[in-house]
């Protein structure tokens, strides 16, 4: 059981969460991080034309950040996190699905196949106003899908706001399988690699 009460943090910092996803907020937890604020960011996540993966994933987080940041940048004891998540393959950047056509598209297209996940975080930290950031990137293979499989994946609606249409840790995890890299990035946070931001930022010690 998590003890909620113990914080690595001084207890006169703050921390915003730039996200909704309860997945974040879970892998937070696992290093003591408990925020304070939960607050998405609303920007327009359209990658720009011919824009690569990379670069467009690092884009997002730090956008969403600086959408934050003037809302917070007042006190002076206030940290923001912010993160993105893609699935590419190649070149391609699969997001996530607007309806389950588009997921039932995005699985199909993934099955039997290598993708890498490319999870990018950015911090703003109060103590310095610098923002840094960090990118994650994993390798995961894919078995190959029957149409049994996509069709219940599809039912059980566990595609709904995920890159790439699947949750590695819910019953899409049946489907992986070899994983190379950080199984927190693929859920969309990379605990080790956030967990090094915050000692580099003085959040915690």
């Amino acid at each position: 059981m998590t003890d909620t009460t113990f914080n690595l943090a001084n207890p006169d910092f703050k921390f915003v969460l730039g996200s909704q996803s309860p997945r974040r907020k879970y892998i937070l937890e696992q290093i003591q991080v408990y925020p304070d604020v939960i607050q998405p960011a609303d920007i327009d996540e359209t990658p720009h034309k011919n824009e690569k993966p990379l670069p467009y994933v690092e884009r997002m987080a730090i956008e969403k950040l600086e959408a934050l940041i003037p809302e917070f940048q007042k006190d002076e004891h206030t940290f923001i996190i912010t993160g993105d998540t893609i699935v590419k393959a190649g070149q391609r950047i699969l997001g996530k699905s607007d309806t389950a056509d588009e997921a039932r598209d995005m699985l199909k297209f993934l099955s039997g196949r290598s993708h890498e996940v490319v999870s990018s975080v950015a911090l703003y930290s109060p103590l310095t106003q610098k923002t840094t950031h960090k990118q994650s990137v994993s390798r995961v293979k894919m078995k190959r899908l029957s149409h049994k499989d996509i069709e219940d994946y599809i039912t059980l609606k566990q595609w709904e706001g995920c890159a790439g249409s699947y949750q590695i840790h819910g019953y899409g995890g049946a489907f992986v399988q070899k994983v190379s890299g950080s199984y927190t990035g693929i859920m969309g946070f990379p605990v080790s690699v956030i967990r090094n931001m915050l000692l580099g930022a003085g959040y915690i010690q």
